[in-house]
C-alpha cells in the first residue's frame, strides 16, 4: 500500500481526533447550568469602540500611509495580536451568554413564559453566529501571523480583508447579544439589571 493512499485516511483520523479533543475540553470545562448569577463575574471587559477602531481599514490606511513599509509590517504584526485578544474576548463572551441563553430556555419551559423562551433563543443563536465569525476571524489572523514568520520581507496583511470572512457580522452579532442579554436580566430585579449593563 502506497504513502499517498494512506493521506487521507491518516487526514481523517487527524481531523476525527481533533474533534474528540475539543467535545472533551467542551465536555469537562463546560458549566452544567449557568445560571444568571454565573455570568457577570465570567465576562471579560469588552471595548466595543476600541475593537470597532482596531478593525476599520480607515485607520490601517491612517497607518499605511503614515508608516513606513517596515514599521507598519511591525505595526500589523502587533494589531494582528490585539485583534486576536480582543475578539477571542468576544467569543468567550458570547459562549457564556449562550450557555445561560440555554439554561433560560430549559427554565422557561417550566415557567411557561414566552418572552423569556423568545429571548433565550434569540441570545443562544446570536451567540452561536458570532462565535463562528469570531473563529473564522481568528484563523484568518493566525494565517497571518504564520504567514509573516514564515516570509518575513513578504508584504504585510490588510485588515480590510477581515469582512469577508465575517468581522462585521461578529460585532453586529454581539450587539444582538447584548441586548437580548439586557432583556434577559430585567427578570432578575433592577439591582441585577443595572449590573449586567454596566459590564456591558
Amino acid at each position: 500500500m502506497h504513502l499517498e493512499s494512506l493521506l487521507p485516511f491518516a487526514i481523517l483520523l487527524g481531523l476525527l481526533t481533533l474533534l474528540v479533543i475539543i467535545f472533551l475540553y467542551e465536555w469537562i470545562y463546560r458549566f452544567s447550568e449557568r445560571t444568571a448569577q454565573d455570568v457577570i463575574p465570567y465576562l471579560r471587559p469588552i471595548s466595543f469602540e476600541e475593537i470597532k477602531t482596531l478593525l476599520d481599514p480607515a485607520s490601517e490606511r491612517y497607518l499605511r500611509l503614515n508608516s513606513s513599509a517596515q514599521e507598519f509590517k511591525r505595526l500589523q504584526w502587533m494589531r494582528s495580536h490585539l485583534a486576536l485578544q480582543y475578539v477571542g474576548d468576544l467569543a468567550h463572551n458570547a459562549k457564556v451568554f449562550q450557555e445561560w441563553g440555554k439554561y433560560e430556555r430549559t427554565r422557561s419551559r417550566t415557567t411557561l413564559d414566552r418572552e423569556t423562551k423568545r429571548t433565550s433563543l434569540e441570545l443562544t443563536i446570536a451567540c452561536a453566529q458570532c462565535r463562528i465569525c469570531a473563529l473564522a476571524v481568528r484563523i484568518r489572523i493566525r494565517l497571518w501571523l504564520v504567514k509573516m514568520a514564515i516570509l518575513p520581507f513578504g508584504e504585510a496583511p490588510t485588515f480590510a480583508s477581515l469582512p469577508r470572512v465575517g468581522s462585521v457580522e461578529m460585532l453586529s452579532y454581539y450587539e444582538q447579544i447584548k441586548a437580548a442579554a439586557i432583556v434577559l436580566s430585567q427578570g432578575y430585579g433592577e439591582n441585577y439589571h443595572q449590573k449586567l449593563a454596566h459590564v456591558l
